[in-house]
C-alpha cells in the first residue's frame, strides 16, 4: 500500500513569510554550511506523522477540521531565536513563539489533535510540543557566530508575528535539493462545518 510522508503545521501569512525570507537571505550570505530553509517551506510543525497509509489521510484531515472549527484565529508573536544541539555545533536553528493567548489556543488545538490521532490508532508523540519555526539545519555542525543579531526589525510598530488562521496537512517528498511540501488538506480555524479544503 502506498504511504505518504506527512505532517501537520501552521503556515505564516505572506508578510511574516517575507520578513523571515529577508532574514534568511542575510544568513545565506554568511555561508557556514548551514542549510537555511526556503521561504515556501517555513512553517510551525504541530505533529510529524511520518509514513502514513494513503487511505488514512482523509481521516487525519477530518480530525483537523473537527478540532479547528471552534478555535478562533490565533495571534502569534515571534520570540527570540535559538538552536538545538551543542552550543558550538548546533544541529538546528530556529525562531521561537512568544507565550500568550494565541499560543495557548494553538497548544490546546495541538493537544486535541494529538489525542484524536492516538485514539485513531496513531502512535503517540514521544516528545513534548515545542512551538518554533525551523529556519536552518546544520548537518556539518557549523557555528555561525552572531547570527542572532541579524534579526531584522519589523515594519511598523509592535513585535513581529502573524495571525494563525488554520492548520494544514502536508505531504513531504524528500529530494536531494531539499524537501518538497504539498498541501493535502486545510482546516481553517473558526470555520463552519463543511468549509475545510482538501486537495488531491
Amino acid at each position: 500500500m502506498e504511504t505518504i510522508r506527512s505532517f501537520i503545521a501552521i503556515e505564516p501569512d505572506p508578510p511574516a513569510r517575507a520578513w523571515l525570507e529577508g532574514w534568511l537571505g542575510t544568513l545565506r550570505e554568511r555561508g557556514g554550511g548551514v542549510r537555511w530553509v526556503r521561504k515556501e517551506n517555513l512553517h510551525l510543525t504541530l505533529r510529524f506523522l511520518g509514513e502514513v497509509p494513503a487511505d488514512r489521510t482523509d481521516g487525519v484531515a477530518a480530525i483537523l477540521a473537527a478540532r479547528a472549527r471552534p478555535v478562533p484565529p490565533a495571534p502569534l508573536e515571534f520570540d527570540a531565536p535559538g538552536t538545538f544541539g551543542p552550543r558550538r555545533s548546533p544541529r538546528t536553528y530556529w525562531l521561537g513563539i512568544l507565550p500568550g493567548p494565541g499560543l495557548d489556543a494553538v497548544r490546546a488545538f495541538q493537544a486535541g489533535v494529538e489525542a484524536d490521532l492516538v485514539a485513531a490508532g496513531f502512535p503517540p508523540e514521544d516528545r513534548p510540543f515545542s512551538p518554533h519555526f525551523t529556519i536552518g539545519r546544520n548537518p556539518g555542525g557549523a557555528r555561525v557566530e552572531g547570527w542572532e543579531s541579524t534579526l531584522p526589525s519589523w515594519p511598523g510598530a509592535g513585535r513581529p508575528g502573524f495571525v494563525a488562521r488554520g492548520a494544514v496537512l502536508f505531504r513531504s517528498d524528500l529530494r536531494p535539493q531539499g524537501p518538497i511540501y504539498t498541501v493535502l488538506a486545510e482546516a481553517p480555524f473558526a470555520a463552519p462545518a463543511g468549509t475545510e479544503v482538501a486537495r488531491p
